[in-house]
């Protein structure tokens, strides 16, 4: 059967891909703690860690609360509303500069 070794390679790549993700989501986070970091420098040891340990407790913590599904749909609708802002300023954004662009042409067709 080609299924075992087709479930080992697969679990491999998934646990690559995590592993690579998740380093770089903490090394983002952690030099974003720092107020000045110059591009070439990388955060304390340290810094990374603690938010590697906040990344892996807080998933371990949803899964033992008892109303998970509500709960993540509620921290989902929360994390979207500045980006449901950023759309409605951006489509604002749209609409001005479609108009200003349709008062230059009038000018210079006149």
């Amino acid at each position: 059967q080609i299924w075992p070794v087709l479930v080992v390679l697969i679990f491999i790549a998934m646990t690559g891909l995590y592993a690579s993700t998740f380093d770089a989501l903490t090394s983002v986070v952690a030099s974003m703690t720092y107020k000045s970091l110059d591009i070439d420098e990388e955060p304390h040891k340290a810094i990374k860690i603690f938010y590697a340990f906040i990344f892996i407790a807080l998933p371990i913590a949803l899964t033992f609360m008892e109303s998970t599904t509500s709960m993540i749909m509620c921290m989902s609708i929360i994390a979207a509303l500045p980006y449901s802002l950023i759309i409605v300023l951006a489509i604002i954004s749209f609409f001005k500069d479609i108009r200003q662009s349709t008062a230059n042409i009038k000018l210079t067709n006149e």
